[in-house]
């Protein structure tokens, strides 16, 4: 519960700079962060900066409980299969943790950057997720996910695998 308490709080502190990054990356033309961020309130108002935010304020706490609890339950059985200080049961442990995460948290990430986009046709993360599977199929909430796990998986294994050193 404190894992899943502190993720969240995370994600919310951290969400106005999460959507400038968005904006910028989809945009262009900025010419930095504070820059972007005074244009974001200056044309939409100080709110636009969470647009999105209670979809990701949901989720990100069951993402990564699921995430330490695929460790934990990886950890145990290859500990059995391979010992428990062994490496490559870390590493693999670590390949788990991601892979449930990013599932969890690839939909997430969707919905959440098409509510950030400027001046997005989406209501709320509700109306969002309704028009993605009408229009797109399920296929559009995991459309990164192998760009994902790509990313994440090596750099879990690396994580945990320095973590039990």
């Amino acid at each position: 519960a404190v894992v899943s308490t502190q993720s969240t709080g995370e994600h919310c502190s951290m969400y106005p700079f999460d959507l400038v990054k968005t904006r910028m990356m989809a945009l262009g033309g900025q010419t930095g962060m504070a820059s972007s961020l005074r244009s974001i309130v200056s044309t939409e108002g100080l709110r636009s900066l969470w647009r999105g935010m209670p979809v990701v304020m949901c989720w990100a706490g069951p993402a990564h409980a699921a995430y330490f609890t695929a460790y934990e339950f990886s950890k145990s059985k290859t500990g059995k299969l391979l010992g428990p200080t062994n490496p490559i049961g870390h590493l693999m442990s670590g390949a788990v943790a991601s892979l449930v995460h990013d599932m969890w948290m690839t939909p997430i990430d969707a919905v959440k950057q098409r509510l950030q986009k400027a001046q997005s046709q989406y209501k709320s993360g509700r109306h969002c997720c309704a028009m993605m599977l009408k229009e797109e199929g399920i296929r559009s909430f995991y459309r990164s996910y192998g760009t994902q796990i790509c990313m994440n998986v090596p750099q879990q294994m690396v994580h945990f695998w320095c973590y039990e050193l």
